[in-house]
């Protein structure tokens, strides 16, 4: 992979999952949610708008499953269901973090087991395809 495709959240995480120092000093679930933050804002305000709702349907689908995946895993009650899934899911794995006292690498942890477990890469691509 040399290059960020448009938008795919999978691949920018998996980047930075893979050198999280290379995108924060102290990787913490706060700073991978703050950094993209950031990267979305920029983002928006650098995506032409006829594009932006293509970028906004991949987001959700990734989101959303990532955190039903979370929800199930650790049989947490999702509180907010009128919030962005982005935001669910690091209220989820915060709280998770402080049951079980780890941090970015419990992020990092599930990532992984989500892409590796769940289909969502291929429906993700077959979105981007079409």
């Amino acid at each position: 992979m040399n290059k960020l495709e448009h938008n795919n959240t999978i691949e920018l995480l998996s980047m930075i999952c893979k050198r999280p120092k290379m995108y924060f000093e102290n990787p913490t679930i706060n700073n991978i949610f703050r950094f993209l933050d950031g990267y979305y804002v920029s983002q928006v305000i650098h995506t032409p708008k006829e594009e932006r709702e293509k970028c906004d349907i991949r987001d959700t689908l990734f989101w959303s499953s990532f955190c039903l995946f979370l929800a199930n895993k650790y049989n947490k009650e999702i509180a907010n269901k009128n919030i962005s899934s982005c935001y669910i899911v690091e209220h989820l794995l915060k709280e998770i973090s402080a049951d079980e006292n780890i941090d970015f690498d419990l992020f990092a942890e599930n990532f992984n087991e989500f892409i590796v477990t769940t289909s969502i890469k291929e429906k993700y691509n077959a979105d981007e395809a079409g």
